[in-house]
């Protein structure tokens, strides 16, 4: 069945589960499989909150707290909202609110940056399937397989 030295291999950003850690033993792990809509609803929640932060800190609207939140957190970033701490009583707490708005963006990007990146797990697993399943389709020995073959080649060599 299977030697010793053989491990299953995930990319490194998957989430794995070890049944046993221990050296010499076969690690067997399971990758988790994060759905789409759910790193979706995360990252509407978290510009739904930052709209809120907005709204209480800078004194914008709801709609224009989110649209400032999708702009930066989305690296576009048009410039046309700046948190300045306007409804700050005082210089310090001026100074807390763009900290807190900065901390925000610094947290968001990260955590959109995670979302996007398990997105691109699901979409390429799911394209690679489709791809398996095509090469039955195709009877293994077409352009489409060979072109498959040269593709996940390149991506292992390439990254």
């Amino acid at each position: 069945m299977s030697s010793g030295n053989s491990k299953r291999h995930f990319h490194p950003c998957s989430l794995s589960l070890s049944t046993n850690s221990s050296p010499g033993y076969v690690v067997e792990t399971n990758p988790v499989r994060i759905p789409i809509s759910l790193c979706l609803v995360i990252m509407l929640i978290y510009i739904c909150g930052g709209a809120l932060m907005f709204n209480r800190l800078e004194g914008w609207s709801l709609l224009e707290g989110g649209y400032f939140c999708f702009t930066s957190l989305g690296t576009i970033g048009f410039g046309d909202l700046i948190p300045v701490g306007r409804n700050a009583a005082s210089a310090t707490l001026e100074e807390l609110s763009l900290c807190a708005c900065s901390l925000y963006i610094l947290a968001g990007m990260g955590l959109i940056a995670m979302c996007f990146n398990l997105v691109q797990e699901e979409v390429v697993r799911v394209v690679r399937v489709f791809g398996k399943n095509l090469r039955h389709v195709v009877g293994g020995g077409g352009r489409t397989y060979r072109w498959y073959r040269y593709q996940s080649w390149a991506q292992g060599r390439l990254g």
